[in-house]
């Protein structure tokens, strides 16, 4: 589970990633990654109505990369921000599909 302290709530923090960030993109998912200057990591995920109109599936969405990214970030400790945003590819990846994106993404950073 993801401790409040490592999650990012405010939309302007999330618009200064998004356009500061860096950007890495795998099939399904699309990743915005900045540094920070605290001693932790920080991350967040986006999943808009558009690419899942019932809740059940986004939150699902949600939990599965937030599961999957703390279980990458325990063997890489780094102090960044990372917005992960669902792109429509994402109906199409199973579940082992979806954590590899994940690694992927990670690795690239």
């Amino acid at each position: 589970m993801l401790k409040k302290t490592h999650s990012i709530r405010k939309q302007t923090e999330i618009k200064v990633i998004f356009k500061l960030g860096k950007t890495c993109k795998t099939k399904g998912l699309l990743l915005k990654v900045k540094d920070n200057n605290l001693k932790k990591y920080r991350m967040t995920v986006v999943v808009g109505s558009k690419v899942f109109p019932k809740a059940v599936n986004r939150n699902k969405v949600k939990r599965q990369v937030k599961a999957f990214f703390l279980e990458e970030i325990k063997k890489n400790d780094q102090q960044k921000d990372f917005i992960f945003v669902a792109l429509p590819e994402i109906k199409e990846l199973n579940t082992q599909e979806l954590k590899l994106s994940v690694k992927k993404l990670i690795s690239q950073v």
